[in-house]
């Protein structure tokens, strides 16, 4: 997986920080094939599965988000280290 395919986080922060807010929800378990958020790879039976979840704007309801266990990772890296833009 590249970097630059790595999508940016983008979640609003209610912090006076620029660094986004972090998923509401995360949890795993093994991979169903459903596509990664991240990069469109399935994630396989034989591979762990993140399910994060985020609050919606104006209390809406939940974005949920499915990842590899990697690409959680790398867009975790991502948040933490302030490059969201």
């Amino acid at each position: 997986m590249k970097p630059s395919s790595v999508p940016k986080p983008e979640r609003p922060s209610s912090k006076a920080s620029s660094q986004p807010e972090p998923p509401i929800v995360c949890g795993g378990g093994p991979g169903v094939g459903a596509l990664c958020t991240v990069c469109d790879v399935p994630v396989g039976n034989s591979e762990m599965e993140f399910e994060i979840e985020f609050e919606q704007e104006g209390g809406g309801g939940l974005d949920n988000f499915l990842v590899h266990r990697r690409c959680f990772a790398a867009w975790e890296f991502e948040r933490r280290n302030g490059r969201a833009a």
